[in-house]
């Protein structure tokens, strides 16, 4: 109920939400066989596989941009001529809105063989392998082995206690040893709580001044590791980015105050007046038949 509550009063279904309901009963019907992929069509032109029960997808099929402001703002903000790097892509979401849709190249990390070939199945499909440099590593500190959880879909994590559920080693590079010569303008990181070992591992990637912004998740999870949200703030500082907000009906980009942020992604941005020029004079894409 929750979840139907959420999808009704995304900002893309608000105003349509009977199409909206009839839309996620359709899917729910169409999708009864569980094992069964279909084909989506997307933003634009661009495509992706999905299956019942696969969150992070789903929520695409349901909303349009399951991350709305997030997803609307990577549209808004890269060009053709810039670079993107994915850390914790999953089946590649960011990806194709990056590669696809905007036409930039971008280097993704997704550490389950699982995810990682249904990314490279979205590739093919989207025909951007050329454009896309996709490693099925994880992305931490240093390099070595960590267990992660195989069982929860969008949801799998690192676990260094026992769990009880599937769990997998996997191997984890960071990504200042994997990402040379690629200097990118964006970065999305989306790692359940290991932030902090990604950005430490990320020293001389959140140097380089290309870089303006990174997309990543703020919501304590980090705590289940000893980090804080906090923690990953002051690093983010120390070089330059400050938590923006956006409005994607009417570009516009807010600085937030204080150290509270809600649950979910935050925009951090080193050179604000760039983003706002370039939001400002994106072109508008179609998703769910409305432009944004």
């Amino acid at each position: 109920m929750n979840a139907l509550k959420f999808f009704l009063n995304h900002p893309l279904n608000m105003d349509h939400k009977l199409r909206a309901f009839f839309r996620i009963v359709a899917w729910q019907l169409k999708s009864i066989r569980k094992s069964h992929i279909f084909e989506i069509n997307w933003v634009n032109d661009s495509k992706f596989l999905a299956k019942k029960g696969e969150t992070g997808v789903t929520g695409n099929i349901y909303a349009g941009l399951h991350e709305f402001s997030d997803m609307a703002f990577l549209l808004h903000f890269l060009r053709p001529e810039d670079r993107f790097i994915d850390v914790g892509a999953n089946s590649g979401s960011y990806t194709i809105l990056a590669a696809k849709v905007i036409g930039s190249k971008v280097v993704s990390f997704e550490p389950l063989p699982s995810a990682y070939q249904r990314l490279l199945q979205n590739l093919e499909l989207n025909r951007i392998t050329d454009m896309v440099f996709a490693h099925n590593i994880g992305i931490g500190q240093t390099t070595g082995v960590l267990k992660f959880t195989d069982d929860l879909d969008t949801m799998n994590r690192i676990v260094f206690k026992d769990y009880p559920g599937k769990t997998r080693e996997v191997p984890v590079m960071s990504l200042d040893e994997v990402v040379i010569d690629f200097d990118p303008i964006l970065m999305k990181i989306d790692v359940e709580g290991f932030e902090f070992p990604v950005l430490v591992g990320a020293k001389k990637l959140l140097h380089q001044p290309n870089l303006l912004g990174l997309i990543i998740e703020f919501n304590g999870s980090g705590r289940r590791y000893g980090f804080s949200d906090k923690e990953c703030l002051e690093i983010l500082k120390s070089n330059g980015f400050l938590p923006y907000s956006y409005s994607p009906y009417d570009r516009k980009l807010d600085l937030i105050g204080g150290s509270d942020f809600h649950s979910g992604n935050v925009i951090f941005l080193r050179e604000p007046n760039e983003a706002i020029l370039r939001v400002a004079n994106s072109p508008k894409f179609q998703v769910l038949n409305q432009l944004i």
